[in-house]
């Protein structure tokens, strides 16, 4: 077989012997360099969704304690779409997020809707981010 005669099959043959040097190389460095601080597959961003009437507050809190703990969680956006809900499971909530905030940083991101509790709860974030046509507000919980 020459070159000549088949030279989309040689060509194909120098890319595969080129991307196995390269995926050799690129292993071997990564072994070598061992773990980095500024890159990573080991970290993580934890996400806490609260849908729906805040009714009970053991899971969410659970999930929250969790997060806290686990070292490759760096951050933990809480995605909220609450019309509110009852008064003890949302300050449950607010003071788990308000612990949480000591050793990581929560984002709060508001869905369509984040009232009454909803809003309380996300107050408790570092950070509040929502779309202009998001319904925020909070007069009191609704239960």
């Amino acid at each position: 077989m020459s070159w000549k005669e088949h030279p989309i099959l040689s060509v194909l043959i120098i890319l595969g012997v080129v991307g196995s040097f390269l995926a050799l190389l690129l292993t071997l460095l990564f072994s070598v360099a061992g773990p980095s601080e500024t890159f990573s597959f080991n970290e993580k961003i934890g996400v806490l969704r609260i849908d729906g009437t805040i009714s009970e507050s053991d899971t969410l809190v659970a999930q929250l304690v969790d997060f806290r703990r686990d070292r490759r969680i760096k951050a933990i956006i809480l995605r909220v779409n609450s019309p509110g809900g009852g008064v003890g499971p949302s300050q449950e909530i607010y003071r788990e997020i308000r612990k949480t905030i000591e050793t990581k940083k929560v984002i709060a991101s508001l869905g369509s809707l984040a009232a009454s509790g909803g809003y309380y709860v996300a107050s408790a974030a570092n950070k509040v981010v929502a779309n202009p046509c998001t319904l925020a507000g909070i007069i009191g919980v609704i239960m």
